[in-house]
Parts: structure tokens; sequence; C-alpha cells
């Protein structure tokens, strides 16, 4: 039988995807986190080496909203601020005004081109970075809080939205579930979990291979499967909260927000991606990482 070169080619690159390693032990993961401590007394936003020690502060003390996130080549940063986004160098110098929301703005993800910032305000928009402007990506917002990241491939966006489940209709019942969205702004989507009325997913991190999304749902990391939508709690620990979960550029390891019941603020940890039950090790900062280049 005669194979066309374009069918042998979708099939070994299948195979290549398919077979690769599911997970790999972290060893000495380099780059550098954003850390966003909310708290009083805490330090605000500050970038530490992901290997531990040279942290250094960005001199913005901002809101939960704010999640800052690295630019693509790690040379600025982007966040929230009060109705607008703004970017500003690693070092938190050269401060840019880049858009102002409908609302206000959360959560904002730079895309894997580094030409726009994708944020929650009301719905899901992309500003562009070069030059003032915006548009929308998906405007079905009803409940929830819209939060999202984009694919590595920069096609789609993973959405958290709300839909009722129950309850009056001034009192609804709603429950949180990943969608996939079209990023083009065609208003396609995919709905990716089915957690019913004991599913709250809040904050997702798409991994640099594409196939699975980390989020934090009920105090534990979990991991989904882009593709089938299965689910997998990777900690399980009822006594401890787990959040905020962020991959590592080559995927291996995930950082995390640990709090004990006893604890008053969480500290980050650094865990292996896929292992279940690892509670990994402390970075010895306090806050939740939102960014690591």
């Amino acid at each position: 039988m005669r194979v066309l070169p374009g069918i042998l080619a979708l099939s070994i690159a299948f195979v290549l995807v398919e077979t690769g390693p599911a997970s790999a032990a972290p060893a000495a993961p380099g780059g550098r986190i954003l850390v966003l401590d909310d708290s009083a007394s805490g330090q605000g936003v500050v970038s530490v080496r992901a290997r531990g020690g040279d942290v250094r502060s960005l001199n913005l003390n901002l809101p939960a909203y704010a999640y800052p996130d690295y630019s693509p080549d790690g040379r600025r940063v982007t966040y929230a601020d009060g109705w607008s986004i703004y970017t500003v160098k690693a070092d938190g110098t050269d401060r840019q005004w880049v858009i102002d929301g409908g609302s206000v703005p959360s959560h904002p993800r730079w895309s894997p081109d580094g030409r726009e910032i994708g944020f929650e305000a009301g719905e899901i928009a992309a500003a562009t970075v070069a030059e003032p402007g915006q548009r929308v990506v998906y405007n079905a917002l009803e409940y929830g809080e819209g939060l999202l990241d984009w694919s590595p491939d920069g096609r789609h966006v993973a959405v958290l939205l709300g839909w009722a489940v129950g309850g009056d209709p001034w009192d609804p019942i709603f429950a949180r579930d990943i969608w996939i969205v079209r990023a083009d702004g065609s208003m396609t989507a995919r709905r990716l979990t089915y957690g019913e009325d004991t599913w709250d997913p809040y904050r997702i991190a798409w991994s640099p291979d594409g196939r699975s999304l980390a989020t934090e749902v009920g105090g534990d990391l979990w991991s989904i499967n882009v593709r089938t939508g299965a689910t997998t709690n990777l900690t399980a620990t009822p006594t401890v909260v787990e959040s905020s979960p962020i991959w590592s550029p080559d995927g291996r390891t995930l950082a995390y927000g640990r709090q004990p019941a006893d604890a008053t603020a969480p500290r980050v940890y650094l865990r292996a991606s896929h292992a279940r039950g690892d509670a990994g090790r402390p970075l010895n900062v306090t806050g939740i990482p939102t960014s690591w280049r």
C-alpha cells in the first residue's frame, strides 16, 4: 500500500507527541519567578531565582487581581491596577500604560508571540501592546471570574466560566468550569470540564507542551488533559491549601503557593509537575507565583 508523504508526516508527529515522557524529575530549574504578596506586611511583587535566592523587588504593591506576567522574552512584565493594564521593565521601571478596561481588568496574560495581552474585564479581551487598541476574544461571560491563559501556539485560550446549576433567579447556585476558546474572536468554545456544583477551579496555567492545564480546586492542585478533559488531583492534602500553579518553561516543574492550616500566608514551593502527593520544596519567599521565565 502506498502511503502519502503528508499522512506519513502527520503519523510521525502524532507518535512523537503521544509517546514522549509523561513526567520527569525537576533538576535545578532555571529562570526567574514572579511572586505577588499582597498582604499588609508583604513585599508586593518580587522576582526570585527558581533555584532560590537573589530576591529582587519590583517596587510594585498591587492587589491580587494584578497577577503580573512576564513577556515571552522576559524583558517586561504586565499587570492590572485600577482600571488599567500596564507594562514595566523586568526590574519594575519604565511603566507604560497599555489599555483601560470596560470594567476593572484582572489577571492579564501575555500572548505567546508578545503582540497582545489577554485579560478579563467583563469579557475576555486582548489588547495590542505596540499601540492602543483591543479586541474581544470571548464575550459570553455570565458568572465567575473569566480567568484565562493562552495555549502555547496562541491559537486558543483556556477560560474559566461560571454556569448556573440551580437555585433561584435572584439567588443562583453556580459552578465554574474550564472552556477552550478560539483566540481569533470567533466565539467558538469547547467545554473541557464538567464539575457540576462540586467543581470550582480558580486560576489556569497551560503547560508548555500544550497537553495539560494546571489549576487549583478546593485547596488542591489538579492537572487536566486538554484533549480528553480527564482530571487528576496532584496533591489531595486536606490540611494544606495549594494554589496558583505556574509551569516552568521546560514543563517539568510547577511553582505554587502552599499554606498549611496554621500558617498566616502562603509560601512559594516547587514540585515535579506530574508527581502525585509530592509536597515539593520551598523557595523561602512569601506569596503566590504568577509567572515564570
